[in-house]
């Protein structure tokens, strides 16, 4: 089961990349019958894949609100244990959400490896597919313990300037993890390599932006917190922290084009026809729809205009970062 994103992408990453290959020992199903584990686990996985193309907020809360009867099994039906225990709470948490119309009721550490626990106990990973073979391959070795201890100095951070903080005061970790990168499985190894390399320029260029970048590695569907044990694509970024002036115009300085105007992100484009801005429109209007994320939009013959801002948090994320990347990647006008 999911929970909302509380920690920085890449947080969720390291964790996808490292949990996959270490696994972990997970509850046992014999503290529970069979009928209430197949009943528990129905429930949870109906949550899992109702909720895998969810990339926000708005879009989890009302999964939740769609599944009421799944949310009232997993609690009734919970095992035993440490699993169970999560599980409820987990449960319960997200009935609170519902209630009171606020995801923020997810928004507890202590839920933050609840949904990854649970997930373990069914056989599945965050979007209810079987756990792959090579899930707990590389448990006890050398790279889970590198991994494990990167994922615990950064478990509680808020933010991505806090998983920096931890990164360079521990940059041996991060020189100890790429060390141990051929030990994985092909499945996850390029995702890790990513991962280091994404983690160097962050020290090395003191930019904590590039951990809650929007490359191939840090785009998946989960939303919330891949905790140890889980395997999960990387995580997409979903969160609503606000972002200050500085972090927003440092963003702007490695190579966003667009200008920030207060609580908002500007970007206007020139191209030659009424036509072809129509075209760039509708270009924009297919990655907005794909994060569920959209700018305001202002058409003026051959001049578009666009806005960014994350509404419902009062001013800049981390999303409107990422639609501006995505946007200032569409071909410029031809000729």
């Amino acid at each position: 089961m999911r929970t909302r994103v509380i920690a920085p992408v890449f947080v969720l990453v390291l964790v996808a990349a490292g949990a996959a290959a270490c696994g972990s020992s997970g509850p046992s199903a014999s503290a529970t019958a069979a009928a209430h584990k197949r009943l528990f686990c129905a429930a949870n996985e109906t949550l899992d894949k109702a909720s895998t193309s969810v990339t926000s907020e708005a879009g989890f809360l009302a999964v939740l609100k769609a599944h009421p009867s799944q949310l009232a099994t997993i609690k009734v039906d919970a095992p035993a244990g440490k699993a169970g225990s999560e599980a409820r709470a987990l449960a319960s948490a997200a009935q609170k959400a519902v209630a009171d119309n606020d995801i923020n009721a997810l928004n507890s550490p202590s839920l933050n490896n609840a949904g990854g626990d649970v997930d373990t106990y069914c056989g599945v990973d965050g979007n209810g597919d079987p756990l792959p073979s090579y899930f707990a391959a590389g448990k006890g070795s050398a790279f889970c313990a590198t991994s494990n201890s990167i994922n615990n100095g950064t478990s509680d951070a808020a933010s991505a300037a806090d998983v920096l903080t931890f990164l360079k005061a521990h940059q041996d970790l991060v020189t100890q993890f790429a060390s141990q990168l051929s030990a994985l499985p092909s499945a996850v190894k390029a995702d890790a390599q990513d991962l280091v390399s994404t983690a160097q320029s962050a020290i090395s260029s003191d930019n904590a932006n590039l951990l809650d970048d929007g490359q191939p590695l840090l785009r998946g569907q989960r939303v919330g917190p891949v905790p140890a044990g889980a395997v999960a694509p990387a995580g997409r970024i979903g969160g609503v922290e606000l972002l200050d002036a500085r972090a927003v115009d440092d963003a702007l300085a490695a190579g966003i084009a667009w200008e920030r105007d207060g609580a908002e992100l500007v970007k206007t484009r020139r191209g030659h026809s009424f036509a072809d801005s129509l075209d760039y429109v509708n270009a924009v209007a297919a990655l907005a729809q794909d994060m569920d994320h959209h700018p305001d939009i202002d058409i003026r013959w051959n001049v578009v205009t666009l806005r960014l801002s994350t509404h419902s948090a009062g001013g800049l994320t981390a999303l409107d970062l990422e639609l501006a990347r995505r946007i200032d990647a569409l071909a410029a006008p031809a000729g």
